[in-house]
């Protein structure tokens, strides 16, 4: 289970791209394949995946609440005013731009955001009341700022079977078979692989689409340069050396007459060139080849004109690897700027945090009015605070009367520790040695030098007693065991 758990994360971060370059070299098979499904494999994926998602929600989790109604009005006002903004430089942009903002949730966001760890309920009520605003907006908003008209019935029949039909029907399933639902929810990582199927096929479906697409539109761009080859000739080509696409002029026997890119003299013949056996046997022909060094894919067209020569138009297509390289400055940018925007947003929310527990008030703790999670933890400072007053206040009477005691005391009492820092001296043992009160915490070398009784004193540490010395007085070891060590003078 855990080496599963492992695979899963790790596969986790190179799913995407990986899936995006397989549907790229995959794309003629994948679009065939989809065209004879009826294009209902897209949506079969997002249908299951969101129903796997939707097993884990129960109803009564889903509440909308007001940030979803700021969300939602955030969209409306931002779509115009994107439009607005934009569409002084182009109408179509400034359309394409408003409806991203203004439908800006997938339907994929619901599996990606639970994949992250977000509240699965949270994102799909927003999801739900999203597409269902959108669905009420979107006729009145295109009516002012488009050019063609949808109504409310058009929309939802595109967002019921996608988005309120899988959800439905995993509500059904937890009414009817709450185990499977529970295993399915239980299971919920099944839908992350199911998006990245769904997006290897949209992939490939796109890649396709645009390959078909730049065909065609050399097709039709090869159709014109014909008709103007055979009414001007080389002159028409030589007008077109600045034009993106290549065209070349072949003669029936293979030789090129003319090339925009290219000094038709110095090139090879053409006449074994697919594209243009194939155009001079059946009117017309074409081929793609692929470029190592270029690492791009070439799309040639080729037609026979009335005096049998060749005609032939190239455009290169970008290959899938190149497309993924291509994407990695937009992917580095977003990427850094996600950073710089994430450590903006976790520095104020981190201080937002923080601030509350910089205001502490330690001494009152149970006068704090912060967060009710640290209610139990102010709770046992406040005790702790209490018992260590308590200790405090005992000690502090100890030592009154330990003071009350050695001072009435004539003979005299000082207290060393093991390093024979004075700890406290007697009245009567400041006179002895002819010290001041100040010498608290000064070694004791400091207020007697006498030889003999520094002896003593080492003794009594070392061996724990001592031995009668030709000082006048003597030492009594009163505490073998503590390492604070009194003597009686």
């Amino acid at each position: 289970m855990h080496l599963l758990e492992h695979l899963h994360r790790n596969v986790k971060t190179v799913a995407m791209p990986t899936a995006m370059v397989v549907g790229a070299l995959l794309c003629r098979p994948i679009s065939a394949l989809e065209e004879l499904s009826g294009q209902m494999i897209t949506p079969t994926l997002i249908f299951l995946m969101l129903f796997v998602t939707f097993c884990r929600v129960k109803p009564s989790q889903m509440k909308p609440s007001m940030l979803h109604v700021w969300l939602l009005l955030v969209q409306t006002v931002a779509c115009i005013g994107v439009f607005l903004l934009l569409r002084p430089l182009d109408l179509i942009l400034a359309q394409g731009a408003m409806v991203c903002v203004l439908a800006p949730v997938a339907m994929a966001a619901v599996v990606i955001g639970g994949m992250l760890g977000a509240n699965v309920a949270t994102m799909a009520t927003y999801s739900l009341l999203c597409n269902m605003a959108v669905a009420l907006l979107a006729p009145v908003i295109l009516t002012f700022t488009g050019t063609g008209a949808c109504t409310f019935a058009q929309i939802l029949a595109r967002i019921a079977p996608l988005l309120v039909m899988p959800f439905a029907a995993a509500q059904f399933c937890r009414l009817v078979i709450p185990k499977a639902a529970k295993w399915v929810g239980d299971h919920s990582q099944i839908s992350f692989y199911m998006w990245l199927a769904s997006l290897l096929v949209i992939t490939g479906c796109l890649y396709s689409y645009f390959g078909t697409v730049q065909e065609r539109q050399l097709r039709e761009e090869l159709s014109f340069a014909a008709a103007a080859v055979e009414a001007d000739g080389d002159d028409y080509l030589a007008r077109l050396r600045s034009t993106a696409s290549r065209l070349t002029w072949v003669a029936a026997d293979g030789t090129v007459l003319y090339d925009t890119q290219a000094d038709a003299a110095a090139m090879e013949n053409h006449a074994g060139r697919q594209e243009i056996r194939e155009a001079l046997t059946g009117g017309s022909g074409s081929s793609v080849r692929y470029s190592s060094t270029l690492t791009e894919k070439t799309v040639y067209q080729a037609m026979r004109l009335t005096d049998g020569s060749v005609l032939r138009i190239s455009g290169s297509q970008k290959t899938a690897w190149m497309l993924v390289l291509g994407m990695l400055h937009a992917v580095i940018v977003v990427v850094m700027l996600a950073l710089g925007l994430s450590a903006l947003l976790a520095g104020q929310a981190a201080r937002r945090v923080v601030e509350p527990l910089n205001r502490l008030d330690l001494e009152h703790p149970l006068d704090n009015n912060v967060y009710e999670e640290l209610s139990p933890l102010l709770t046992r400072i406040h005790a702790q605070r209490r018992e260590i007053n308590r200790q405090t206040r005992d000690l502090k009477q100890r030592q009154d009367e330990f003071n009350q005691i050695t001072d009435s005391m004539r003979e005299g009492l000082v207290l060393l520790n093991g390093s024979n820092a004075i700890l406290s001296i007697n009245p009567a043992a400041r006179a002895i040695f002819h010290a001041d009160a100040d010498c608290i915490g000064r070694d004791f070398l400091t207020v007697e030098r006498h030889t003999d009784l520094s002896a003593a004193i080492r003794s009594a540490v070392d061996r724990g007693d001592i031995e009668p010395t030709r000082y006048e007085s003597y030492l009594r070891l009163y505490d073998k065991s503590s390492q604070i060590k009194e003597w009686e003078l």
